[in-house]
């Protein structure tokens, strides 16, 4: 659902960010260009693609049945995918931003998922149905748990993001010098 992306997208961002922290080895400009060039990278490959196969299969869905996809189209969610594009890249770029600290990092991490859980409170009754724009609001969409199809796409959708995100993540740290480790909460190279 694409509401709910926005904040995760910026989590994104900010995670992506912290994990090249170390890996930068207190060089901040190195530690900013790495990390929005891996943002982008990720973004472009996985993020965005992702969403956009949501709006193929639960294009009303993916809306939240706030309008309907035929007023919409593809030319609208390329739209809400550039979008998209910019909150991971604001992420990381509010991450990098500053000093080089644990907290100014993980930040953009933790104001996004609030923003999850704010959205998700306001969307669960939609996000929890299948079904178009006129079904969902004539109340005959099905519960989301009952479509096996619909599980299927979020189990397959789910990992074509998360696989990804865990490799560049799992590969940032073990790639991190153990001389550039910083401190929780400590700035490095002022």
């Amino acid at each position: 659902m694409f509401l709910p992306d926005v904040p995760v997208s910026i989590m994104f961002g900010g995670l992506i960010a912290a994990s090249n922290l170390r890996a930068s080895g207190g060089d901040r400009a190195a530690w900013r260009r790495r990390s929005l060039r891996q943002t982008a990278l990720f973004g472009g490959l996985f993020h965005c693609p992702d969403s956009l196969f949501a709006f193929r299969w639960y294009p009303d869905w993916n809306l939240a049945y706030v309008i309907p996809w035929t007023q919409v189209g593809w030319g609208g969610a390329l739209l809400l995918e550039g979008f998209l594009f910019l909150a991971l890249l604001l992420g990381c770029h509010w991450a990098t931003s500053g000093r080089m600290a644990w907290g100014r990092a993980f930040a953009p991490m933790v104001t996004g998922a609030l923003a999850f859980g704010a959205v998700m409170a306001a969307v669960w009754g939609p996000y929890n149905h299948i079904g178009d724009h006129a079904a969902y609001h004539a109340g005959k969409a099905v519960p989301a748990a009952t479509d096996p199809t619909f599980l299927m796409f979020t189990t397959l959708a789910g990992a074509y993001l998360i696989v990804p995100l865990l490799t560049l993540l799992v590969t940032n740290h073990l790639r991190a010098p153990v001389s550039g480790k910083v401190p929780p909460n400590r700035t490095i190279a002022g």
